[in-house]
Formats: C-alpha cells, structure tokens, sequence
C-alpha cells in the first residue's frame, strides 16, 4: 500500500530576523529541545527515581556570508558594541516545490557568538560567518504559502579567502600568509523564574578570541624587537599594546568590503616554524596575540 504523503529534503528553507531576510543563509541547525534530567537514589533498590527539571533551547547557528541583510550586519554590530538587542524571528522548512511544509518561531533572541573564517593568501573558498543567536522562546508550527526565491546578492561575490590586508600599527606585514579563524563569545546568564517553565537570558561579558598571524621569516626582525621588549624587557603596559586591524578586500584586491579592528593587542606567543630537512614550504614564523575587543564594519552589505 502506498504511503499517502512524501518526504521532503532538508535543502529548501529560508529565514527571516526581525521581519527581514538576513541574507544568503548557507546552513542553519536549529538547535534541540532538553531539559536537566535529575537523578534520585534509593537505599532499598538499585533502581534509579528520575524526573525533568527546566527545560532549555541551544542556540540557533548560522552560517551567513558577507553578502547579508542590513537587519543581521546591523545586529551583530551591534553586539560587538555592547548594544545588546533582542530579536524575533523565524526558519521556514520547505519542499521542494519550495511549499513551507513547517517552521520554527523564535522570540527574543540574543547574538551569543560570531566567528570570522580564517584568511588564507593561498585559500580558495568562499567564506562565511558563523552566527549563533540565543533564544527564550521557541515554538515549531504547521507550514502554509512558498518562501519564494531567496535572495543572494551582488556583494557575496566578492568575498574568497585569499583577498585580505592587515594593519598592525605600522608592523611589518608585507609578508603575511595567514590570519587564523577568530571567535568572539557574548556571555549568557540563564536567568530561571520559579513560576515560569522558560527561562530567561541576560549577556554578560564578552570574550574575544586570541588573534594567530603567520607570515614569511623575511619580515621577522621588528615582531622579533617586539616580542623581546614585551617578554624580555617587560614593555607590556597598556601603552605598549596596540590596535590592528583587518581589511576584507574585495576579489580585485583593493576595494575594502570589511573591517575587523582589534583594540589593546598584546605579545601572547612568538614561535618560529619547525625545520625539516629537504623540505619545499616557504619558512614561516606565527605571533599570537590577545585582544580585548572586536569591532565589526562592513561596507558591502545587502540590503
């Protein structure tokens, strides 16, 4: 007997934040529904008593490129401000003659971490942001109507990994080969209410990952004089820090369409490559550093 419905594929969907579409959207996991399960032992059995405590959402994750909506930039800017702002939205799950077969509602969501891919002078992939939003409420539905065509615009384009430049406060960086993938984490508090089954959730603090540069051991010298003064010497006050920063340049290798800025960066590691006999790879030298905030600037968003 023949089933009475289809299945549909998980390659049709569109997403909407705040009213807008937020751009090309390769991928999203929406994340699971849980709750704390809480475990009792009894003397007189080996036997296990168990029941639900709260219940939680994970984050919703998306992976977005630079081409996004004004409404998304707008956010995650934002964020990296400490302008924290909440937003609705919801995921449409379609077939595949794009029919919205269900989708999934969230409300007052924060943005709890990006990460920038990582720049790569030989790279030749098409990059993409990673998102992750921190919902209190979510709720799955029924479908009804299309999502219609999503889309993509002019200004994706323009983004590959192997288009970039960095301002390092006048260092040395004519020699730069790679900055590795960044990470910036906003802090959320669970804030659980007795009389509530959903809890609530307030940001924090914010935590921006450490900044790895690889460049050719030509350019070494004057990172070598700053790592020495910084370990050696003991220059590392706040005087001794500095500001960089990242410029995303489009596929003719002049027009900036992003920036990432770095601010206070300081001497976290200094490390020369590893030799090997015979070996072909141009020798290189990585510099780790610390930073205590992001910001965030694109100029060839999609609106």
């Amino acid at each position: 007997m023949a089933l009475d419905s289809r299945s549909y594929r998980a390659g049709a969907f569109a997403i909407t934040i705040g009213g807008s579409a937020p751009g090309y959207v390769r991928k999203v996991d929406m994340g699971k529904l849980s709750n704390e399960i809480i475990t009792e032992n009894l003397g007189g059995t080996i036997r296990q008593k168990k029941h639900a405590g709260k219940m939680k959402h994970d984050p919703i994750t998306l992976e977005v490129g630079i081409g996004m909506g004004k409404e998304l930039y707008t956010w995650i800017k934002n964020s990296f401000d400490n302008k924290h702002t909440r937003m609705d939205g919801e995921v449409l799950i379609a077939d595949h003659d794009y029919k919205v077969m269900r989708r999934m509602e969230f409300v007052n969501a924060l943005v709890s971490e990006v990460g920038v891919p990582a720049m790569d002078a030989a790279g030749k992939e098409a990059l993409y942001f990673t998102v992750k939003l921190q919902p209190e409420t979510v709720r799955f539905a029924d479908g009804g109507g299309n999502i219609g065509a999503v889309k993509i615009g002019e200004n994706q384009k323009k983004w590959v990994s192997n288009n970039f430049r960095f301002d390092a406060a006048g260092m040395d960086t004519k020699h730069l080969k790679k900055v590795d993938a960044l990470k910036w984490t906003q802090k959320i508090q669970e804030h659980a209410v007795g009389e509530f089954i959903e809890s609530q959730y307030e940001a924090t603090a914010a935590e921006c990952g450490d900044l790895k540069l690889t460049m050719a051991t030509i350019s070494y010298k004057p990172w070598y004089d700053k790592a020495k003064a910084w370990f050696f010497e003991g220059k590392k006050t706040e005087g001794d820090e500095l500001a960089m920063g990242l410029d995303i340049l489009a596929q003719d290798a002049k027009e900036v369409i992003g920036r990432i800025g770095f601010e206070n960066c300081g001497m976290k590691e200094f490390v020369f490559a590893a030799l090997e006999a015979n070996k072909d790879a141009i020798s290189t030298f990585d510099v780790s550093l610390y930073t205590e905030k992001y910001t965030f600037d694109i100029n060839s968003y999609n609106s």
